[in-house]
């Protein structure tokens, strides 16, 4: 069973990327084959430590080329958050490094709401990677632009968001004084993606894909089916776990889906070699 049978034959972006955005005009395309031809099944004969860090690496790899091609540049930048927080936690500095600058610089061109649902991730990264004064800098600048928000939900939204980042580094008077703007919006795909990630912790894996499957908006569809991706690893279902990765089918998403799984993986097999 090949890994992602979709990627076989792929645009794929090589070349220098330079200092403006993760995604240069000064590149060089190629039409390629790209060779996935690892299997998915990450609990069978992988008994190596140096075979489970190459698996990772692949997963980071392709997960990084998904990111670099993702169409939207909001989704761009939030996948490429996502992985610097998975490259920390994985202790992989220079992975870290290179994610959290094309994640900056992606943030940039966003406006202050659109950074505000990426800035929590980062600001989780940086706390990961033992950054504490950049993670407040992040803090304090997503603060300012969600004061500035003119639009009452989206206000109420970035201010929920940076309350919890006030939380996460540590500042409770600040988190304190935006406490009253904690109600969330929500609407009907984020609740059954609620529900479905609740099905999963208690073990009803099959009811939770199901659901996931069924969400029309593909971040809410994505965040549902990655958790349940993880519990077939966890399983040791190496195909049931990629059949729920192949139903994310936005590249951004499944960039942060894959970034997810790598890091899972280093977890758990980290705190298997601790009890050998």
């Amino acid at each position: 069973m090949l890994l992602f049978p979709f990627l076989q034959r792929l645009r794929v972006t090589f070349g220098h990327i330079d200092t403006t955005s993760p995604t240069s005009a000064n590149t060089t395309v190629f039409d390629v084959g790209v060779d996935y031809k690892r299997p998915l099944t990450f609990l069978e004969g992988a008994t190596m430590t140096d075979d489970i860090a190459a698996k990772i690496e692949a997963l980071l790899d392709e997960a990084e080329n998904a990111a670099t091609l993702a169409a939207r540049p909001w989704l761009q930048a939030r996948a490429f958050a996502n992985l610097a927080s998975h490259a920390a936690a994985l202790g992989d500095g220079p992975r870290f490094s290179r994610y959290l600058d094309y994640a900056e610089r992606g943030i940039r061109r966003l406006s202050p709401f659109d950074r505000s649902t990426i800035i929590l991730t980062l600001i989780r990264a940086c706390t990961k990677a033992n950054m504490p004064e950049k993670a407040t800098s992040l803090a304090e600048s997503a603060d300012i632009d969600a004061r500035r928000i003119r639009t009452p939900w989206k206000r109420r939204i970035s201010l929920e968001t940076c309350f919890r980042s006030y939380l996460i580094i540590g500042d409770l008077d600040r988190a304190r004084d935006i406490l009253e703007f904690q109600e969330k919006y929500v609407d009907g795909d984020y609740q059954m993606s609620d529900l479905a990630i609740a099905m999963v912790k208690i073990g009803r894996i099959a009811e939770a894909e199901k659901l996931g499957r069924s969400i029309g908006d593909s971040g809410c569809r994505s965040l549902a089916l990655r958790k349940v991706a993880i519990a077939h690893i966890c399983d040791g279902n190496a195909e049931a776990c990629h059949a729920a990765i192949e139903a994310i089918t936005e590249l951004g998403w499944k960039a942060i889906a894959l970034g997810e799984l790598a890091e899972h993986m280093g977890t758990l097999f980290t705190a298997t070699a601790s009890k050998a």
